[in-house]
């Protein structure tokens, strides 16, 4: 069996770095089993949220939502992409006449093959995170902004991350493709997946859905954070799966 773990909110919690105990627990985990990471932010966040031991510890990490893949610390692939006027002059529109009241700052900020904006911007703290987070559960501001780009720019897909922004990359450019490399190194194992925006429009829902078409002996975990997958990583014994021919 392959393990695969999203990151913000999986992991860690919101934005915030990994907790020691549960970095220790993972990276038990890690010497029993087969551990990929994938995150919707860059490498750089993500060496603000987890440990080094864990990036190591796991048999490789994907950010950008599987734009860059790196393996013990080295550098396998990058793929970037540059993304026309037309579509940032398009996102400073809608970001223009938002009704959401607060600006922080960081509105757009480049990854390497994707785009992550936020109305709030990515500098708010903690309490404004939660207070735009409350107000897009009632107004579903992200998920209506996810449905007018793609339907504005065709070529590019667009899904809810974390809680306050969304993710744009071109159309194919997400999670699920990172089972490419998964495969290549190991063939037809099965692969069980943690993530926390397991749901249509969430960035996680990509990947889930290729493994659910791809067969049943795949196994899809949603979680709601980290205490979350903590208890089910301590329910799990170490084994080995294959897929049926």
């Amino acid at each position: 069996m392959i393990y695969v773990f999203d990151v913000d909110n999986t992991l860690t919690p919101p934005r915030e770095a990994m907790r020691t105990e549960f970095a220790l627990q993972l990276m038990e985990f890690c010497r029993a089993n087969t551990v990929y990471l994938v995150s919707g932010s860059d490498r750089g966040k993500l060496d603000k949220q987890l440990p080094e031991e864990v990036l190591l510890a796991s048999a490789g990490v994907f950010t950008s939502a599987g734009s860059e893949f790196e393996v013990k610390g080295r550098t396998i692939y990058q793929h970037d992409h540059e993304f026309p006027d037309e579509l940032i002059d398009w996102l400073d529109g809608e970001l223009h006449n938002s009704r959401y009241p607060v600006r922080c700052g960081r509105h757009i900020e480049y990854r390497t093959g994707a785009l992550n904006v936020s109305t709030v911007g990515r500098a708010a703290d903690k309490p404004a995170r939660k207070a735009y987070l409350a107000w897009d559960q009632v107004h579903r501001e992200r998920a209506a902004l996810c449905e007018r780009l793609q339907q504005a720019f065709p070529d590019y897909e667009a899904h809810t991350g974390g809680e306050i922004s969304i993710d744009i990359s071109p159309l194919g450019w997400n999670k699920a493709r990172i089972l490419v490399p998964i495969r290549e190194r190991h063939g037809d194992r099965a692969v069980t997946f943690f993530g926390d925006a397991i749901h249509p429009g969430g960035n996680d829902w990509p990947l889930a859905e290729a493994l659910r078409l791809d067969s049943p002996c795949h196994v899809i975990v949603p979680v709601e954070g980290w205490h979350d997958t903590a208890e089910h990583m301590a329910s799990l014994k170490p084994k080995q799966g294959m897929l049926s021919a």
